[in-house]
């Protein structure tokens, strides 16, 4: 009797291979069909494990799904959303639809965990203007400043901007306005028992241009009065780091100056004073 290559059951139809399984030809199609309405599968594994399996129409009906150990680790809908049931890792990886991480168990998370010297996540948006489509959530992991910066970026990648830095103490910096909304409110809460709101002036030492300002609006967009710290002297050392404060009241829909304190303490007023029992002009 010679060697069985192929085993066949005429009762299930099944039929088994004793070697390899070889397509060669232009363009060869390898096409396994449910007629039952079922999953379509294959199974790969030892015969002493339990094998993998990779299944379509497992979980929804045009899916792809991969499992092993038994259970379902990656599903590919028939849209080309992704969704991942445990750990992802690779060393670089394209995908043309959503990517949904899903957490085992009860009371689970799912995590992208990022690992690197400089680790970042880039958003890219295909429409809108020319060098203001690329966006990136970046760590800066250099000693001293630890951080996690939000940048935007040109096309090219050779010029980022940091708009936003939350240092790993808690301290959050913003390179532009704070806007809280037509109906926001900007809440400041400190962490100690005398919190300070610092508005800076980053102009360079030995000049005198540049203030600091706290402003108000009324109206949501309508001048309503502010307080202007400036300075007397370029800042240079200690000896010319003079500063004045300079109080502002709305008037006719502009700010005007009401009150300016020197570095002298000096107090002058733009109008009139007004106390108890009587006032006076200062132009008197």
């Amino acid at each position: 009797s010679g060697t069985e290559f192929i085993t066949t059951n005429m009762a299930t139809g099944n039929a088994t291979f004793a070697g390899d399984v070889t397509m060669s030809k232009a363009a060869p199609t390898l096409e396994i069909s449910s007629t039952s309405g079922g999953t379509a599968a294959i199974i790969l594994g030892r015969t002493s494990d339990t094998k993998a399996r990779i299944k379509a129409g497992d979980a929804l009906a045009g899916d792809l799904t991969f499992s092993t150990g038994g259970s379902r680790r990656i599903q590919i809908a028939n849209g080309g959303g992704i969704t991942f049931n445990n750990a992802l890792t690779a060393t670089s990886a394209i995908f043309a639809g959503t990517v949904t991480i899903n957490g085992a168990g009860a009371a689970s998370y799912g995590g992208l965990n990022l690992v690197s010297s400089d680790s970042f996540i880039r958003l890219n948006s295909t429409g809108g203007t020319t060098d203001k489509q690329k966006w990136d959530i970046r760590t800066v992991s250099a000693s001293g400043y630890e951080a996690l910066d939000f940048r935007t970026v040109n096309d090219a990648n050779d010029s980022f901007s940091t708009k936003l830095s939350i240092a790993h103490s808690g301290a959050a910096t913003f390179a532009g306005n704070i806007d809280a909304g037509a109906a926001g409110k900007l809440s400041f809460t400190g962490t100690s028992g005398s919190p300070d709101l610092i508005i800076k002036n980053n102009t360079a030492t030995s000049n005198t241009a540049g203030t600091a300002t706290l402003k108000f609006n009324q109206a949501l967009t309508q001048a309503g009065g502010k307080i202007v710290s400036g300075r007397d002297s370029n800042y240079s050392d200690g000896a010319t780091r003079d500063s004045h404060l300079k109080f502002y009241t709305a008037t006719n829909a502009s700010d005007t100056l009401a009150l300016t304190l020197g570095s002298n303490n000096a107090a002058t007023f733009a109008g009139t004073i007004t106390a108890a029992g009587g006032s006076s002009d200062n132009n008197d």
